[in-house]
């Protein structure tokens, strides 16, 4: 036995802990769903009074009560069947990503017969609260090397331990879990024959009791995840390229700038040009990676690296409670038969009490005195199949003598029954008031519901009292499209042709990761894998018989219409699901155009409609002949045509220019005038200036030269003063 390495001793010892971790947190999970299977499978009594029952001959009925609830709700989803639908969310994605991505995943739900999946996880989750399936890859073909999808059942729910850390209700968040599985010890030889350890030690059975057992080995698959931390970067390239900072190989990366000798490919189409790129924004990201080991607890058979960042293992629960218990609050998952148990286990009891009644009638019809019957065994043996008008008995017997005897008396004793089926209706209610379902959702009869509405009313409440279980499943089922979607850009990545399944069922082949023309429709499609990013969300369809009620019911209104009819009436057959003969006359029915368009056979036509299409076909022609010959004449004369149109052209471009012209003339003419007014205006408001200035310049003279003489005056006056006597006269101007 060679030695384990440390490393893998720390593994180990982690597996160990964990999983001894995911026992102890579920081990009331799994006790409790293991009882309400015994429920659902018809055995509500402890196996202590069962045990007790039988051995003293008491009766031990179960009489199901449960199953046609369970069933309901069971066969609800299977009837109304969910689809994953892919959106578009950024990053190149579009409509038609979206609708490729969605039709693929279709194609492998379809291929894995993973509504048969989905169901048995539905019934797991009602019937005992939890459930689980897988996704996992396998090979297209034994001589190829591509890989597909596949979605995988787990049959038993009891050998998935999840991370009880999970916080989702859908445990996508969970980082590890455990898969375990039962093999015989040659088993586990022949598969792995190179396996150090091969045989077990006194000590390591001691220490290791839920792995090592007398003929068997617990192997695990233990699936964790392993974060790892890069640098993402947003460079100025095509509006904030995102690229991780150990994509760009040989980069010179400071806190601003990256620096890169030569272009770097980054796959899909995007490329980052050499140079110097300015950073926009950069931050840590955390990136999951998921890896299974194999191992018995006491070395790592395998160690395999998965694609993706989900653990590919889809968890559904029913409804869950936290219960403080203790020092802290509990887990509690239920199923949908949980708290009915204690009312149907009464219901069992009042059953089988009725029995127990039915049991203690005397079977004996009289009770009378030994002897008094003798003589008359005859008459009395056949009275309980035959009725007889008298029946005689003696009064006396030797053994009595001469005393008169009493008539037999009828051994008469009234079983209470109807206390019984009082008490087992009591229970019953009490079993459907639990489950939140009536009697109308299982197609029993309501006496106070008798109209449409209540009776649909009852059924609303039933499909409410149940519905957190579906919410529950649509949310598994949307984790498990998104571990799909993420998968496919790894498996599917190679240049090949794949299938895919359309909405409407039709299926289609088409190549991906290189350019591809449609054979129908001849168009042009590049399926490439890994473009863009796309979210994942649940439809859910009609269910398949009201979707038929309702196709038949439009059907039979189209064909009403004698113009429509004769172009859907193969369809309309169809839809009629009548079998063979309906499947010959839909292909009487197909139009021809139809047919040849499909590449049918069409029906053959009868002789009138053939020599009707023959008159048909000649009016064609020659009306393709005729036209033809108008053909020529229009080109012959052509010529005359287009000088004729070109001298009207002229014309009318004449008449638009000098109408142009004019207009133009009018703006001239009224813009000339507006601008001579406007220097009118100005020119008298100058000339009013001037006359203004030029009457204030003589009046200014004026009275200048009045000073001028008053002081000439004075001057004078003041060097002659005998002349500025009285009397004398004042000297002329100028003087």
């Amino acid at each position: 036995m060679s030695k384990v390495t440390r490393q893998d001793e720390a593994l180990l010892k982690e597996i160990r802990d964990n999983f001894d971790y995911a026992v102890k947190f579920w081990q009331d999970t799994r006790d409790e769903g293991d009882i309400d299977m015994r429920y659902a499978s018809g055995d509500p009594w402890d196996p202590k009074d069962k045990g007790e029952r039988k051995a003293t001959g008491r009766p031990c009925v179960a009489f199901d009560e449960l199953n046609q609830y369970l069933n309901q709700l069971i066969n609800d989803v299977r009837q109304n069947k969910r689809a994953v639908k892919v959106n578009p969310t950024g990053s190149g994605a579009t409509d038609k990503t979206a609708e490729f991505r969605g039709n693929l995943i279709r194609q492998i739900e379809y291929s894995s017969r993973a509504q048969a999946v989905y169901s048995q996880v539905m019934e797991n989750v009602t019937q005992r609260g939890y459930g689980f399936a897988r996704v996992s890859k396998r090979y297209v073909a034994p001589d190829s090397f591509d890989q597909e999808l596949v979605v995988s059942p787990i049959a038993n729910p009891n050998t998935v331990w999840p991370d009880p850390d999970a916080k989702q209700k859908d445990r996508s968040d969970m980082g590890w879990c455990f898969v375990t599985d039962l093999i015989r010890r040659s088993d586990f030889k022949k598969r792995w024959p190179k396996a150090t350890i091969t045989d077990f030690s006194t000590e390591q059975l001691a220490e290791l009791p839920m792995w090592i057992k007398d003929d068997f080995i617990q192997i695990a698959e233990y699936w964790k995840v392993e974060k790892e931390t890069r640098t993402l970067l947003s460079l100025d390239i095509a509006s904030g390229l995102h690229v991780f900072a150990d994509e760009l190989e040989g980069a010179e990366i400071d806190d601003e700038t990256v620096k890169l000798g030569k272009e770097v490919d980054l796959g899909h189409g995007v490329t980052v040009p050499r140079g110097t790129h300015k950073i926009l924004n950069q931050r840590e990201s955390e990136e999951r990676h998921v890896v299974q080991y194999l191992t018995n607890a006491v070395e790592i058979l395998e160690e395999n690296p998965q694609d993706g960042k989900y653990i590919p293992i889809g968890c559904c629960y029913g409804k869950e409670k936290y219960v403080s218990e203790g020092g802290g609050a509990k887990l509690v998952v239920e199923s949908l038969i949980r708290l009915a148990r204690q009312a149907y286990m009464a219901y069992c009891y009042a059953q089988t009490t009725g029995l127990e009644l039915l049991g203690m009638m005397p079977k004996a019809m009289w009770l009378a005195c030994e002897g008094q019957f003798e003589g008359h065994e005859d008459e009395v043996t056949p009275i309980g199949h035959a009725p007889r008008p008298f029946l005689y008995y003696k009064a006396k017997t030797d053994e009595t003598g001469e005393a008169i005897l009493p008539p037999p008396q009828f051994n008469h004793w009234e079983v209470p029954l109807e206390s019984v089926q009082v008490l087992t209706e009591s229970y019953k209610r009490a079993i459907q008031s639990a489950l939140g379902m009536y009697n109308t959702s299982v197609g029993k009869h309501d006496t106070n519901a008798q109209s449409g509405v209540a009776v649909r009313a009852l059924d609303d409440q039933s499909s409410q009292g149940s519905f957190h279980f579906i919410d529950n499943f649509d949310g598994f089922l949307e984790h498990m499209g998104r571990i799909m979607n993420d998968l496919i850009d790894y498996v599917y990545d190679t240049k090949r042709d794949v299938g895919i399944r359309l909405a409407n069922e039709d299926h289609k082949v088409v190549r991906i990761n290189e350019p591809f023309k449609d054979p129908e429709t001849g168009e042009e499609y590049h399926y490439r894998i890994g473009e863009g990013n796309h979210s994942v969300t649940i439809t859910t369809g009609p269910s398949t018989q009201s979707q038929r009620d309702a196709a038949n019911a439009f059907a039979d209104g189209l064909t009403q219409n004698q113009a429509i009819m004769p172009r859907i009436g193969d369809l309309v057959v169809k839809l009629k699901n009548l079998g063979p003969i309906g499947d010959e006359i839909s292909k009487r029915l197909v139009p021809p155009d139809i047919a040849a368009q499909e590449g049918q056979q069409g029906p053959p036509l009868p002789p009138a409609a053939q020599q009707t299409m023959a008159q048909q076909k000649q009016t064609l022609m020659q009306q393709a002949q005729l036209i033809a010959e108008l053909q020529k004449q229009l080109e012959a004369k052509l010529p005359d045509v287009q000088a004729k149109v070109a001298i009207a052209t002229l014309q009318e471009e004449t008449k638009r220019l000098a109408i142009q012209s004019q207009i133009r003339i009018a703006e001239l003419q009224t813009g000339v005038q507006s601008a001579v007014a406007k220097l009118e205006a100005q020119v008298g408001a100058i000339q009013h200036a001037m006359d203004t200035a030029d009457s204030q310049a003589d009046r200014d003279h004026e009275a200048a030269l009045a000073q001028q003489q008053q002081e000439a005056a004075a001057a004078q006056a003041a060097a002659n003063p005998a002349a500025a006597s009285p009397g004398s006269a004042p000297a002329p101007p100028g003087a």
